[in-house]
């Protein structure tokens, strides 16, 4: 049975409309964002509260959900809770509007199961950005999951299929087999499983065609050829033998064994490989789509704090481009051998702009004050490493996120970066080592950019005057390994600054 499996996996999921549940009490509202939302496109529908929007879920699935938090009869936390508690709803992105960007409130959404918040009042654009992250993320997982049913839905085909198919391990033991198999050879299902491929073999093989039919399978992935079979009752058969092998991510994790005449053979051959490489291929540009997605989305929430204090101009290119330096400087040097690799210089390349991420939580008096700030002002202040790392854990205990992935290290940068070596930091006192890597390395580098650049409460030094100061801090505020480093690079420290000074 000849099947197209690059015409399966070329039809198209098809376009989904862009459709908006709006939950809000407040009919003013609900009719500003339905008119934001229609001049982009979006097409919306609106409730009035929780209630109300379950009963809409039984009938139609939004792309995303614009649910207010505060309403009567059930408000937004517990229509999200139980929005989040049925499978069926399990994939529609929530995205929570709150009064005010309280630090509680943000913990308590998000770990209901809330996917991103925006406080009032708010700008359209950023309403629109966040919006359209969310439903493009819903997409691509939307459309990984279509791959793999696809590719569940080809393998059965070959079950089902009228030639004799068997699935073996990467040892040769047999693991599926088809019902054609059965017919052919004489083995049952229960009698085939675990048996070694070797109850087929006949006297007519010899050695040497077996280790050119595995050299074949290795080095091209495949192999064609005709030998002479053995069944269950010990009759020999002639065949020509396909094997194909089976990859996961590009590794071989087993085999497909298939007999087929010559005419059926070469039809399976041709799908068989254009299967593998179409699927790999769009594996691959899915998981490049949403590698990149993680990475804007993470510059876009980093952008949140930047956003709300412009005098930062390009400061998450500087940082996230001087962490990287430090990094590959200290790589470099057998004491951080097996420590930082290309995995974990890219990890802070991707991480560190969330390092201020807390500073959404703090009132805009005290974040765009141009005069010093009180001693209880800047109690308050040091508060974003807590809200910026608490945001970051609730995220990495929804998404399930194994150590050593970026919101890993985000959350590690976002607490830490202002402790100081010897303990004299905030807001833990950590000191030395205690002090996460990520965070030693952040701790320089931000101190490096905010010296050196304006600020409404003061000019740019130049760059001796903060090479001085770090110097003066090696031991105390920094991590004398990273001063360093600072110092072997700070040619390129000058370069990144020189290459941003336009965007500022």
């Amino acid at each position: 049975m000849a099947i197209d499996i690059k015409e399966i996996c070329s039809k198209s999921a098809g376009d989904k409309e862009r459709h908006i549940l709006i939950v809000d009490d407040n009919s003013i509202i609900r009719t500003l964002l339905e008119n934001i939302l229609k001049m982009e496109g979006y097409i919306t529908s609106s409730v009035n509260n929780g209630k109300e929007a379950l009963d809409y879920l039984k009938d139609s699935q939004p792309n995303l959900i614009l649910m207010d938090i505060d309403m009567p009869v059930m408000d937004g936390y517990q229509t999200c809770e139980e929005i989040r508690s049925r499978k069926e709803y399990e994939t529609i992105p929530i995205i929570m509007v709150t009064a005010v960007g309280d630090k509680d409130i943000v913990k308590k959404v998000l770990s209901l199961g809330a996917n991103d918040y925006i406080a009032k009042p708010f700008e359209p654009e950023e309403l629109l950005s966040r919006i359209g992250a969310h439903i493009k993320v819903r997409g691509l997982i939307e459309e990984r999951e279509r791959l793999y049913t696809q590719a569940e839905l080809y393998f059965q085909s070959y079950k089902n299929s009228n030639d004799a198919i068997m699935i073996t391990d990467t040892k040769g033991n047999i693991a599926d087999i088809n019902k054609a198999f059965t017919h052919i050879y004489g083995y049952e299902r229960e009698e085939a499983l675990d048996k070694n491929v070797k109850i087929l073999k006949s006297a007519h093989s010899t050695p040497e065609f077996y280790k050119r039919m595995w050299m074949e399978v290795l080095n091209k992935g495949y192999f064609n050829g005709e030998l002479i079979n053995l069944t269950k009752d010990k009759r020999e058969i002639p065949v020509i033998l396909s094997i194909t092998s089976i990859k996961r991510e590009g590794n071989i994790i087993g085999y497909m064994g298939m007999t087929v005449d010559i005419t059926v053979r070469k039809q399976l051959e041709d799908a068989l490989k254009e299967y593998n490489k179409t699927l790999e291929q769009k594996v691959k540009e899915r998981t490049k789509e949403i590698e990149d997605t993680q990475d804007a989305t993470i510059i876009g929430l980093a952008k949140l704090a930047e956003y709300r204090d412009p005098d930062t101009g390009a400061h998450l290119e500087r940082i996230r481009n001087c962490c990287r330096l430090i990094a590959q400087e200290l790589a470099t040097r057998e004491k951080f051998k097996g420590i930082i690799d290309e995995k974990y210089i890219d990890l802070i390349y991707k991480s560190s702009p969330l390092h201020d991420i807390g500073k959404v939580g703090i009132p805009d008096n005290i974040l765009l004050k141009a005069d010093r700030l009180t001693p209880e002002e800047f109690e308050i202040m040091k508060r974003h490493t807590v809200i910026g790392g608490d945001a970051i854990t609730a995220a990495e205990n929804r998404l399930g996120t194994h150590k050593g992935s970026f919101l890993t290290m985000g959350k590690e940068i976002a607490y830490c970066h202002h402790e100081k070596f010897d303990g004299s930091g905030y807001p833990y006192g950590f000191k030395g080592d205690k002090i996460p890597l990520s965070a030693r390395i952040m701790a320089l580098a931000d101190v490096y950019d905010a010296l050196t650049n304006k600020r409404v409460y003061k000019e740019a030094w130049i760059h001796k005057d903060t090479r001085e100061i770090i110097i003066k801090n090696s031991g105390k505020h920094f991590d004398p390994d990273i001063v360093e480093a600072f110092l072997r690079m700070e040619g390129e420290f000058i370069k990144i600054k020189k290459h941003y000074q336009f965007e500022e």
